[in-house]
């Protein structure tokens, strides 16, 4: 729920729509729909800027254009951009855990689960699945 009200904060605000409210994520999935559809009939180049600035990138959107052809372009694109805008929440979820385990500029700060990290030991890998982190020091 929290996550969708995010998802949903996040999209209007880089669609500048900042003064709309909807009662459920269907509700506002299907504005989003509509929207869509009118940038690809109106005006398709503003809707690659957004597609730009979202971050969703055009191979993604042409591949599954290909793979559902016929189907609705709108909400195969609007599907394409929530699932961007939580990709990029768990990104966020995941560093304010970095956060507070104590990770900073590539540094641990203190000894990690008892791991016996040091002060000052570099981390070679951060890898994140699924708002996990994986880390391995050098």
């Amino acid at each position: 729920m929290e996550d969708d009200l995010k998802i949903q904060q996040y999209t209007l605000q880089l669609l500048e729509e900042n003064d709309i409210n909807f009662h459920s994520f269907s509700e506002f999935r299907n504005f989003i729909i509509e929207k869509i559809n009118n940038w690809i009939n109106n005006d398709f180049e503003h809707l690659l800027y957004l597609l730009y600035r979202i971050d969703v990138h055009e191979d993604k959107v042409r591949k599954l254009m290909i793979e559902h052809k016929g189907e609705n372009a709108a909400e195969i694109i609007t599907d394409l951009i929530i699932a961007r805008q939580k990709q990029k929440i768990e990104i966020e979820k995941a560093l304010d855990f970095l956060t507070i385990i104590g990770i900073y500029n590539g540094e641990f700060l203190f000894p990690l689960c008892g791991a016996g990290a040091t002060k000052g030991a570099s981390v070679s890998t951060i890898s994140i699945s699924k708002g996990v982190a994986f880390i391995s020091s050098s």
